[in-house]
């Protein structure tokens, strides 16, 4: 059968008929009459569209019989047409004309309906192939679901090529490289130019649990399928990668109570990771997003990370943020007073804790007390020193050229005391 899809408004001057032709010389041996999908249909009780035809050779003789079922449903059409052969090892043709367009995925490998055929003859052997237009072999995602800019579409890249089985063999799996797209991912993007997949998830070669009855089974019949666990069997497919992507919906509603579908897919697109494997892929370029990966692989941390909202939670605190999520050690400023000085002679605070362009240092030390302000980044590289001139007193720190990440800066004391605190820098 052949499958075509099309939106109501591509199709209300677009008229098509399915032609039977001859396999060795080109001829069309019969078609249907030309037909429009608002126009020729019966529809059925259950509101199914429905037309049959009966197409026959010159001599009279019946080549086949063709069934065309077609669902309407908010303004698009799902259009199967079933070609029944008689005798005749024939191909079938659709043909169109007027104004509009057909969107046809038809592959037997993958969907189980018929395939492209690919060895057509040039314009001296057959005139008409001029007016034909070349399958598009890369474009799949086709289903109603998927095409919807609500959900979240995964696709699915390779997670592994070896493991150790149940006997602590070594297996290895031939033909595939961990991180690269698998060939059973589909590529968008959608009839109407939508980017999917929106992110991509290990799926291919997956180690996933398996019941108990099939593991005692495998281990029993087949212990090179089944991991040293007992409990894990390889699985590959869209059905192991979108469960992750569900997963970190899940943890971002559990951070983000009131966040809508289109806040659970934006940030997965913004955290979405991108290496060489996306932007090597046949489709992207050299970008992303593209229409392999999508935005990219999912990225659970980051995208929790980004979302979370650093600050003060001490109502007492001068800087008190109501929004904040995290509370940091030392994140908080407090009111100097007579009492705090005796008890801590030493003290120093970053404000604003995160930061993005600009943070002020405030400091106050023991009368007579040297001191200098080194910064390391998380690695323990010095990123930058400063001389305290006074034994109180405030500097700007312009952070313009720092990273985004998490800093400490040490205060060092000539008596040998260090005091340690950490900020955070947020930029673009």
């Amino acid at each position: 059968f052949i499958n075509l899809y099309a939106d109501s408004a591509d199709v209300a001057d677009l008229y098509f008929s399915v032609a039977n032709v001859k396999n060795n010389t080109w001829e069309i041996r019969d078609r249907t009459p030309y037909l429009n999908l608002s126009q020729d249909f019966d529809t059925l009780a259950d509101g199914t569209l429905y037309l049959q035809d009966s197409l026959y050779a010159a001599n009279g003789v019946l080549i086949g019989v063709i069934d065309l079922y077609g669902d309407y449903y908010e303004g698009a059409y799902d259009l199967y047409i079933n070609c029944l052969a008689f005798g005749n090892s024939d191909r079938w043709e659709v043909a169109v004309t007027g104004t509009g367009k057909l969107d046809g995925y038809n592959d037997r490998d993958l969907i189980g309906n018929a395939n492209y055929f690919t060895g057509l003859p040039d314009s001296t052997e057959y005139p008409r192939i001029q007016y034909h237009i070349a399958p598009d072999r890369y474009q799949s995602i086709v289903g109603s679901w998927n095409c919807s800019p609500a959900v979240i579409s995964v696709g699915m890249h390779d997670d592994r090529n070896s493991y150790v089985d149940y006997n602590g063999n070594l297996v290895i799996l031939e033909g595939d490289t961990p991180g690269d797209l698998s060939p059973a991912s589909s590529r968008g993007p959608t009839r109407i130019g939508l980017i999917k997949p929106d992110v991509s998830a290990p799926g291919q070669r997956a180690l996933s649990p398996t019941s108990l009855a099939i593991a005692v089974d495998l281990i029993a019949n087949d212990p090179a399928s089944i991991s040293f666990t007992g409990f894990h069997t390889r699985f590959s497919g869209t059905s192991s990668a979108a469960p992750m992507v569900g997963g970190a919906a899940a943890l971002y509603l559990q951070l983000r109570p009131e966040a809508t579908h289109f806040d659970i897919r934006d940030a997965l697109h913004a955290a979405a990771s991108v290496d060489s494997f996306v932007l090597g892929s046949e489709l992207a370029f050299g970008t992303a997003p593209n229409p392999d990966w999508g935005y990219g692989k999912l990225d659970i941390f980051m995208a929790m990370v980004d979302q979370l909202v650093y600050g003060c939670t001490d109502t007492a605190a001068l800087n008190y943020d109501p929004l904040a999520d995290v509370n940091l050690p030392d994140s908080c400023e407090y009111a100097m007073s007579s009492v705090s000085m005796l008890a801590q002679p030493t003290v120093w605070s970053i404000a604003p804790n995160p930061a993005t362009d600009r943070a002020t240092v405030q400091w106050h030390l023991d009368s007579g007390t040297a001191a200098r302000l080194v910064w390391y980044d998380m690695r323990g590289r010095m990123i930058a020193q400063q001389a305290l001139i006074g034994s109180a007193g405030t500097i700007d720190i312009n952070l313009g050229g720092w990273s985004t990440g998490v800093y400490v800066g040490v205060l060092e004391l000539a008596n040998g005391r260090h005091v340690p605190r950490k900020m955070i820098v947020r930029n673009n």
